[in-house]
């Protein structure tokens, strides 16, 4: 979806502003992919859950 929206309208777009603001949110979504697949690959580590849970009262 990022390629296909933002990186065509990276290339097309019709003023520098316009161009500027499709290329940060190219980017924005190839950065947030890159990190869903090493979230998939590496999975979360057991002492980053832990330090997520609430403490016992």
């Amino acid at each position: 979806m990022t390629i296909t929206v933002h990186g065509v309208g990276m290339v097309t777009a019709p003023d520098l502003e316009m161009q500027r603001i499709q290329t940060s949110f190219f980017l924005k979504g190839l950065a947030m992919t890159g990190g869903a697949l090493l979230i998939t690959q590496l999975g979360v580590r057991r002492a980053e859950r832990d330090s997520l849970r609430l403490p016992r009262s």
